[in-house]
């Protein structure tokens, strides 16, 4: 009796340590569970990181192309420009005349410039412009439909019925 009383010892012992290793077990699932949602979001994120950048970089590219044409315009008034001193240097005799021409190639330049800001700022407010508006048409569609969803429901109610105590009160 004695030796089946260690048995039971040693078995309750054994039981005991079972217990303890499902439970470790069962915390290191948790552990593991928590880091797999923390890296399925990281993953989601990572994901929305990528397409926004690749958003931007359409952006850019879209801007570059914007900056390419400036840039040879820019290119073009500068060659002008620099023909424009040449033929000065060339022809002194002619100095007032020539000096003439630079200034009002400088005032293109600066012109083009000016107006360039101009119209970027004016981009920049009818953007916002269109984003007012947007968001008021956005208002103004689900006020139409509040309208036509309540207006549906009269024609029911008075469709459903001879005449109902609401249409009776109306007239």
């Amino acid at each position: 009796e004695e030796r089946r009383l260690r048995e039971k010892a040693v078995m309750h012992q054994q039981l005991l340590n079972l217990n303890e290793h499902a439970a470790d077990l069962e915390e290191l699932l948790k552990d593991k569970e928590l880091q797999l949602r923390t890296l399925s979001r990281s993953a989601a994120e990572e994901r929305r990181l990528r397409e926004r950048l690749h958003a931007e970089t359409e952006r850019a590219a879209g801007l570059e192309t914007q900056r390419s044409s400036l840039a040879a315009k820019l290119a073009e008034q500068a060659a002008k420009l620099a023909e424009q001193v040449a033929l000065l240097q060339r022809l002194q005799g002619q100095e007032g005349e020539l000096t003439s021409r630079v200034n009002k190639q400088s005032a293109e330049y600066t012109d083009l410039r000016s107006s360039y800001q101009d119209l970027d700022a004016t981009l920049r407010g009818c953007e916002e412009d269109r984003a007012a508006l947007t968001t008021e048409l956005n208002v103004s569609r689900m006020q139409t439909y509040d309208l036509e969803v309540r207006s549906q429901k009269l024609v029911e109610c008075c469709d459903s019925v001879p005449m109902c105590n609401l249409c009776r009160m109306r007239r």
